[in-house]
């Protein structure tokens, strides 16, 4: 049935939510199906479930204010799991508005409608809408906290979490009964790509260095043919300066390097590959030529003082950063072992012989190039 298409997408979000333990997700689909059953006595067909008699005035007031409610509150949630007792906490917050608006339309009846119809400025200020006032604030308010959010983490999910609003809020202003189903299944459709997108990056991309993973590694192997180089990048003494600095200051580390590796030429392409090691391949380029970009690459490293940041040090770069002279500059440096498909059937095998190659640049004193070639 068509009806049934809203909670069929809602509930696959449901089911990957859990699986990822997506909590926020969880809880704004859950909100998007209620507010779907209670809106089914205005479909245009007829819906074998029990629904909620109540005036379309009274419906739009509440939705006005569930949705954008919900959306943003849970969205701004940390992540607490499903079944957990801060899961339990935000599903008994949920059921609690229900009832509460359970309640308003029973037993305040007129007064209810009077107070979610409040006029806060004169109808005749903005384009005719089926939202109401305090509804139009409140997507207002959601809308420029998500936006904000979506521009300055570049998440999916806050992404789709934005165009589940923006859908949403298109579905009250117009409140057709033809397009509820699909404006419905729409917003509840943006969430599930969303989190889908959300967990391909936690798959296949390292959250600290925001560099490809392991996994992004393995797959691009796959895609190698013809000539090809790799590299093992390894950062020098790094236990060291996590032991005395602390992880904190590990962490800034290995995304500077991440940023350096970023913008390594030649053609590679960085990858983490665990702990404080990166793996660089050049596809279509064999030693002697992808040597030139990993010199330079180690040369830009060791010649950029890393400066360890203040624990008051706002998130982001001031314009005019303040000079300090107790700032502690260290100096990080690399070693690197590079091997190419001469040396190996396989691209592990050239791990293998670049592995190799790095141990030897380790052990000739660090912060040097070493090509699996001078192994011979």
């Amino acid at each position: 049935m068509i009806y049934s298409i809203p909670y069929a997408i809602v509930a696959a979000g449901l089911a990957l939510s859990w699986r990822f333990n997506r909590g926020r997700v969880f809880f704004v689909l859950l909100s998007l199906a209620v507010s779907y059953w209670a809106m089914s006595g205005y479909l245009p067909l007829k819906v074998p479930v029990a629904t909620p008699q109540v005036s379309k005035q009274f419906l739009l007031g509440v939705l006005g204010i569930f949705l954008p409610f919900n959306i943003l509150v849970f969205s701004l949630l940390k992540e607490r799991g499903i079944f957990t007792r801060p899961g339990l906490l935000r599903a008994i917050f949920l059921v609690t508005q229900v009832g509460l608006a359970y309640w308003a339309w029973h037993a305040l009846d007129q007064r209810a409608l009077s107070m979610l119809n409040l006029q806060l400025w004169p109808t005749h200020w903005t384009m005719k809408t089926n939202i109401t006032q305090i509804g139009v604030v409140l997507f207002a308010a959601a809308f420029l906290v998500l936006l904000y959010r979506s521009v300055v983490k570049a998440s999916a999910l806050d992404g789709g979490t934005l165009g589940t609003l923006v859908a949403v809020a298109y579905m009250l202003h117009t409140w057709e009964a033809d397009s509820l189903i699909w404006l419905l299944a729409a917003a509840a459709g943006i969430l599930l790509v969303a989190l889908v997108q959300d967990s391909y990056k936690k798959a296949y991309v390292d959250e600290l260095t925001n560099l490809p993973g392991r996994r992004s590694l393995e797959e691009y192997f796959l895609k190698l043919g013809g000539a090809y180089t790799v590299a093992m990048v390894d950062i020098d003494h790094f236990k060291k300066c996590n032991d005395r600095y602390g992880h904190d200051v590990g962490d800034q580390v290995l995304r500077m390097i991440a940023a350096h590796l970023r913008k390594v030429g030649g053609g590679g392409k960085a990858f983490r590959y665990g702990g404080e090691e990166f793996t660089v391949v050049f596809s279509g380029k064999l030693s002697g030529e992808a040597f030139q970009a990993l010199e330079a690459l180690r040369a830009s490293i060791a010649n950029n003082r890393f400066v360890v940041r203040s624990p008051m040090r706002t998130p982001t770069k001031p314009e005019d950063p303040p000079q300090r002279s107790d700032q502690k500059k260290l100096g990080i440096t690399v070693s690197i072992g590079y091997a190419d498909s001469d040396q190996g059937s396989r691209p592990y095998d050239v791990v293998k012989a670049a592995d190799k190659a790095l141990y030897k640049a380790k052990n000739g004193g660090r912060n040097l190039v070493c090509g699996a070639l001078a192994l011979l």
